[in-house]
């Protein structure tokens, strides 16, 4: 059995499953899910479960099923074990804790084992990549506007414009690990768009939809602000974009990886975090080789 703790928001989520869904599928074992996850603290995000709204066939961990792995399940106990084992691997060998910005070999992954971490990588999980595609298919049924939406899509050079701002800006963890991008950044990708396509049309999706409308006006650029709390539909139509320019962020990362256009082209920040020791390092993890990085 491969236990996969779930955290975070719907990007951080995905890379989860995926994670160990492709450990599940390699040692032909149950993967189950660990969502005792706890996001109230004031100093972050709270966040949904939202794998639930893909049509996955998702097992839950009991408690007795995590205590085969860890002695706690929540609490500072917890958290003390959760240290003491990302530090010294040897106190629980059926606990593997990912450290930050570390890459751990694919082939040293075990069967039998409780996995806490982001895993922030398509290498954990790219030889399932066609399956992943299938599985995670929203496929949603739309009301009236996204299928306006997604038909317009469907129809024109279509380029999915991602801000992240929101917890990056008003929160001091984001402050302090996640740069920001700037116009600077985005103008380049804008340009590199339109000199390689005609009539190219950018559809922005933000968490500060203001910021964005000051900033991106006219008629190549569309708003996508009609689905509040609901992101799982706006993946669906990021990920249905022809191409993409991504924030530093696991969201639009997913609505590019999601989207098997053959001739897609991606967009990445070059940089994401904001400390120079760990940056290079975390992206040459995050990025695929075919994204363009700016």
């Amino acid at each position: 059995m491969i236990i996969v703790k779930i955290w975070g928001g719907l990007g951080n989520q995905l890379f989860q499953y995926s994670f160990g869904k492709c450990l599940s599928l390699k040692y032909n074992t149950p993967l189950k899910l660990d969502l005792q996850f706890n996001n109230q603290s004031t100093k972050k995000t709270k966040r949904d479960f939202g794998l639930k709204n893909f049509n996955l066939d998702l097992k839950i961990a009991t408690i007795s099923e995590i205590h085969t792995f860890k002695y706690f399940n929540s609490g500072i106990l917890s958290r003390i074990e959760r240290k003491a084992v990302q530090q010294m691997p040897a106190l629980n060998k059926n606990m593997i804790i990912e450290k930050p910005f570390v890459h751990i070999d694919p082939k040293n992954l075990k069967n039998n084992c409780y996995y806490d971490g982001y895993w922030q990588s398509e290498k954990y999980f790219k030889p399932i990549a066609g399956i992943l595609r299938k599985e995670l298919n929203l496929d949603l049924d739309l009301d009236l506007k996204n299928q306006q939406f997604m038909r317009h899509i469907d129809s024109c050079e279509s380029v999915s414009l991602h801000i992240r701002r929101g917890d990056y800006v008003s929160k001091i963890p984001g402050q302090n690990t996640y740069k920001i991008c700037g116009m600077d950044y985005y103008q380049q990708a804008i340009q590199y768009f339109k000199e390689k396509l005609t009539d190219a049309v950018f559809y922005v999706f933000s968490d500060d939809m203001e910021w964005a409308r000051a900033n991106f006006t006219g008629d190549q650029f569309i708003m996508v602000d009609h689905n509040p709390d609901q992101p799982h539909i706006d993946l669906q139509l990021m990920s249905s974009c022809k191409h993409h320019i991504i924030a530093n962020s696991s969201f639009s990362w997913w609505a590019a990886w999601l989207n098997d256009f053959k001739d897609k082209k991606v967009i990445s920040p070059k940089s994401w975090f904001n400390n120079p020791n760990t940056d290079l390092l975390a992206t040459n993890m995050l990025i695929p080789k075919a994204w363009i990085k700016l």
